[in-house]
């Protein structure tokens, strides 16, 4: 079979081979009208303007390799973008978007995308579950800003629960780079880098928590010291389900996840040392595991064993061996995990960059971020992750941050807080909540896949109702619904296939 290589070797060959004007040789190109139809900088527009002629088209997609799928008339192609749309398209990606018009020049390389398109009516089709995919996961985050496009990237549906991990992670295939027409505005290139770099390194962190832990009492006690130390501080970093009962409990959580740590470094005084998270604690990690560690001296009981004898090693030797040798794997996954908090971190940052993050209640402010829970308690590796979302958008005289219907009236108010939570547990299978809070004013809805989960969830519901009502709320709303949180549904009206 030819090789990955080859076969892109071969389309980029056959796409040079013809241009539009040859694809479309029924068609007669507009004279002198090459340009680009939207808001176009001079100096682009006036590079378009040196090709004689142009044709028409309808982007109906992108990729990351400077080409796109058009709708031109007579049928699909895929042809090369001119480099100075590409460049326009990285400070307005606007001109870019699926649907948008423009005009190409005649002599763009192009090949025909055979067969033609179909058009698929989608008024009549039922919604139930078993018709096609399930809708989309509602997302948290507008199109564009930098937590849609790491979502994109890394395959986070924010927030995201991780069941518990009892295998060490697989590595990550690798990831696309930035696209036109990913970001609603300009990047600063210190965060496309940071980002970037997390996206293509970056792991879930169950399975590279429950891989770093999974060193016996026995091995610990043959690691150095300042390794060891730093394995049982991410044991105890970790929350538990029993602390996780308690709003304390959440709250430490929250405050060890890692989110915090460069912002409380800016807050302590010169002297004074930051309560450990779990990104520093992960930071040490990486450093010890990196090559201080396999250079440290035994101690007592801690015997050497050179690698020329490691196959006449006794037992007790091939223990003590045992952690050292598979440190590269630990390096890996730390470095995941480490990639993975950062993720949070970014997709935290306030969607424009005049915003800081502050204690003003007047600001916009989103936070996504992953508590690793110890689900057989700290002293055994298998771990899980719940993920998390803390909201606030103040209320506008725009249009209200967050709605919610209220019973048997089609009137809605605004709820500028905003908590989501997704779990994935053996006992409850995934399960996710949405709390909408205004003042004393509480809205809570819950979704469980499993259909037990949900029976117990509506059986249940008059206690929460009761505990809520006992906490001064005034309970708006509380729902409990079979499945999963959904997207917008899909647009009524035809949609393109372009299914061979």
């Amino acid at each position: 079979m030819p090789s990955t290589s080859a076969i892109a070797a071969k389309q980029a060959q056959d796409l040079r081979a013809q241009t539009l004007s040859t694809l479309m040789a029924t068609v007669d190109p507009v004279g002198n009208i090459a340009k680009v139809v939207g808001n176009l900088t001079g100096s682009v527009e006036a590079a378009m303007q040196s090709v004689d002629a142009a044709i028409r088209a309808v982007i109906i997609e992108t990729s990351g390799n400077g080409r796109a799928i058009l709708q031109v008339p007579g049928g699909m192609v895929e042809a090369e973008l001119p480099p100075a749309l590409l460049r326009a398209a990285l400070t307005n990606p606007n001109l870019l978007k699926p649907g948008s018009t423009v005009m190409l020049p005649a002599d763009s390389p192009a090949r025909a995308l055979p067969p033609p398109a179909t058009m698929v009516d989608l008024h009549g089709l039922a919604t139930g579950p078993s018709v096609g995919p399930a809708p989309p996961l509602a997302s948290p985050f507008p199109p564009g800003t930098l937590g849609a496009v790491i979502a994109r990237l890394a395959g986070i549906a924010f927030p995201q629960a991780e069941p518990e991990a009892l295998m060490a992670p697989n590595l990550p295939a690798g990831t696309p780079g930035l696209r036109p027409g990913m970001l609603s505005q300009p990047m600063p290139p210190d965060i496309a880098e940071a980002l970037l770099r997390a996206a293509s390194r970056q792991m879930p962190l169950a399975p590279a928590v429950t891989h770093i832990l999974a060193i016996s009492e026995t091995e610990m006690a043959h690691l150095p010291p300042d390794l060891a130390a730093a394995v049982r501080a991410l044991q105890q970093a970790r929350a538990t389900p029993d602390a996780l009962r308690t709003s304390e409990g959440v709250q430490n959580a929250v405050k060890l996840s890692g989110l915090f740590l460069e912002s409380n470094l800016a807050q302590t005084a010169p002297g004074q040392s930051v309560p450990a998270d779990l990104k520093s604690i992960l930071l040490a990690l990486r450093t010890l595991v990196g090559g201080d560690a396999l250079r440290a001296e035994p101690g007592p009981g801690k015997p050497a064993v050179p690698n020329e004898l490691a196959g006449r090693a006794s037992p007790q030797e091939a223990t003590a061996r045992a952690p050292i040798d598979r440190l590269p794997e630990l390096a890996r996954s730390v470095e995941g995990a480490v990639e993975r908090v950062k993720l949070m971190q970014l997709a935290s940052m306030p969607e424009h960059p005049e915003i800081r993050v502050t204690d003003d209640r007047a600001q916009p402010m989103r936070l996504a971020l992953s508590i690793p829970i110890a689900t057989q308690g700290q002293d055994r590796p298998p771990t899980a992750v719940m993920g998390l979302m803390i909201e606030h958008r103040p209320q506008t005289a725009e249009a209200a941050p967050y709605e919610a219907e209220k019973e048997g009236s089609g009137d809605t108010e605004p709820f500028p807080w905003k908590v989501r939570i997704a779990l994935d547990l053996e006992e409850t299978g995934p399960v996710q909540a949405e709390i909408a809070l205004r003042g004393q004013s509480v809205a809570v809805t819950l979704w469980a896949e499993r259909t037990s989960m949900a029976s117990l969830a509506r059986e249940s519901i008059g206690a929460l109702h009761e505990a809520l009502t006992g906490a001064a709320f005034d309970v708006f709303k509380l729902e409990v619904k079979d499945g999963r949180p959904q997207g917008k549904p899909v647009p009524r009206g035809p949609v393109l296939d372009r299914r061979t």
